[in-house]
């Protein structure tokens, strides 16, 4: 039998088509900023700097980094689609994979942009530059820097260097990227809109990111890695500060291949809810935008935030985070993407992943209806809460409050010789309270006619010692509603008018 020929032709990709197509990979300008940062990370440099400004209507950018720079040889490697494979095998301060992201980062926002590199040492740079104009001839072509115009952008880096206030001491930049245009911001801003809104871009949500993505590098104490944007050095946030008051469950690990994945939960401090305190929170991102997991890849985070489809964000758990740690060993189990902004956890872990989240978002829930026992006041600086909270090891737990206005007015007509017994009772309802409480999002409200405990009469004659004590309407509606558990709607009129006009 004749074996027939199979016939085949070359199918040479566009260009301008592909390069346009593989950008879109779901970079927004921090995390394309980003990639090009794990590239000074990885070359060892300690001082990255970020420039922008706008030559001839258009805004452009340098990332200039002080690491080992490249040889002529290695730019040209480096500069090609893509310029390594991605299953090799790491050093573990490697923090790239597939070989695209200088070039795919870089053309997410501009349409040109040119590396200048030299060795670490050396004096001499040497360049090259992708420009989707000459693509559009159909070759796969990138431009050789002549010496000219490689002075002509290391002196306009130098000159915009001159004009930003403070510098990085000791910097000489061995690597410099050069966006030539970006068009996210030139194409659909007025020109005298489009700088100020790449400023605020990089002065409120960039530099919020970098300080957060490359917080451990920054805090490294054998020499943090130190990032500049225009006038700003960008200070490192932790969403896992030591000594905040996080309270940890404890450890899990799994093996991975050749990595280990670790992971641990923690609770942040009810208290933080209300606080202006920014150790747990920055300046644009709140505690629920931040309540999630944060997954670590050689120390660099490359998701935080949300529960990945495991649970959904709700303000009860907005005291859980969640930190995970693997290394790089393991991109394709983890499924991760060109822009590091995607990751699945690996089926044969997300059992025990999906427990822990699950306990994790209990204790979080607890912890959050703590928030109720601390925080009103009267105006004579007296606490008019019932319970105080106290830590242990195994939690907070509710204490009777000494200062209550009603615990003190009862107080007073115990004999002095029978007040341990009155302490002793406390105690032990503050015990039988902590072991059968569960608290959760839901309040189960009762009418006066139902409760068990109070009469009207009886309730009357409180309510008189807590306006006579100097608690306000609003603070007596809320102990009716909080600590009695009553339905505010069923309460009688005459009970009502006595507490708004008492």
């Amino acid at each position: 039998m004749k074996i027939r020929e199979t016939k085949t032709e070359e199918t040479i990709p566009n260009p301008e088509f592909l390069i346009k197509s593989i950008a879109e990979q779901g970079y927004s300008l921090e995390s394309a900023l980003a990639d090009l940062i794990d590239n000074s990370v990885t070359a060892d440099a300690d001082k990255i700097e970020v420039l922008s400004d706008l030559k001839e209507g258009s805004l452009i950018l340098f990332l200039a980094d002080n690491g080992n720079g490249m040889s002529e040889k290695d730019l040209r490697k480096n500069m090609q689609f893509p310029s390594e494979l991605m299953d090799k095998e790491r050093s573990s301060n490697d923090l790239g994979r597939f070989g695209l992201g200088m070039k795919t980062a870089s053309f997410s926002q501009t349409r040109k942009f040119t590396v200048l590199t030299r060795s670490k040492g050396t004096s001499k740079y040497f360049g090259r530059t992708w420009d989707v104009e000459l693509l559009k001839k159909g070759k796969w072509e990138v431009i050789i820097n002549s010496d000219d115009e490689i002075e002509t952008i290391t002196n306009s880096h130098k000159r915009l260097q001159s004009l930003m206030i403070g510098s990085l001491q000791d910097f000489t930049p061995n690597t410099i990227v050069y966006w030539s245009g970006m068009y996210k911001f030139d194409d659909y801003l007025t020109l005298s809109t489009k700088q100020e809104a790449l400023n605020k871009q990089l002065n409120e949500v960039t530099k919020e990111y970098l300080g957060l993505v490359f917080h451990r590098f920054m805090e490294n104490p054998s020499g943090g890695l130190k990032i500049k944007l225009n006038n700003i050095l960008v200070a490192p946030f932790n969403p896992f500060p030591k000594n905040a008051g996080m309270r940890s469950l404890g450890r899990e690990q799994y093996a991975m291949q050749k990595d280990v994945l670790s992971m641990e939960g923690f609770v942040l401090p009810s208290k933080v809810i209300k606080s202006k305190d920014k150790t747990f929170s920055t300046e644009n991102r709140g505690l629920m935008d931040l309540e999630g997991m944060y997954i670590y890849r050689s120390d660099r985070i490359i998701h935080f935030g949300g529960w990945k489809g495991v649970i959904k964000k709700r303000s009860n758990i907005q005291l859980a985070r969640l930190k995970i740690d693997v290394g790089n060993a393991s991109d394709s189990l983890l499924q991760l993407n060109v822009s590091k902004s995607n990751v699945v956890i690996p089926f044969d872990l997300r059992k025990g992943f999906y427990r822990y989240i699950l306990r994790l978002a209990e204790e979080a829930r607890k912890e959050y209806f703590n928030k109720e026992i601390s925080g009103r006041k009267l105006s004579k600086g007296k606490s008019v809460d019932m319970f105080g909270r106290i830590a242990t090891s195994k939690g907070n737990k509710l204490k009777f409050n000494d200062e209550y206005p009603l615990i003190k007015e009862l107080s007073r007509f115990i004999p002095s010789d029978k007040t341990y017994l009155f302490r002793t009772f406390l105690r032990s309802v503050e015990t039988r309270i902590n072991k059968i409480r569960h608290l959760n999002d839901k309040e189960d409200f009762i009418s006066l006619a139902d409760s068990h405990l109070l009469s009207k009469k009886d309730l009357e004659k409180s309510i008189d010692k807590l306006i006579d004590s100097g608690m306000s309407s609003k603070d007596i509606f809320k102990f009716l509603e909080k600590d009695l558990g009553l339905n505010l709607s069923s309460l009688p009129q005459s009970i009502k008018d006595k507490i708004q006009y008492g």
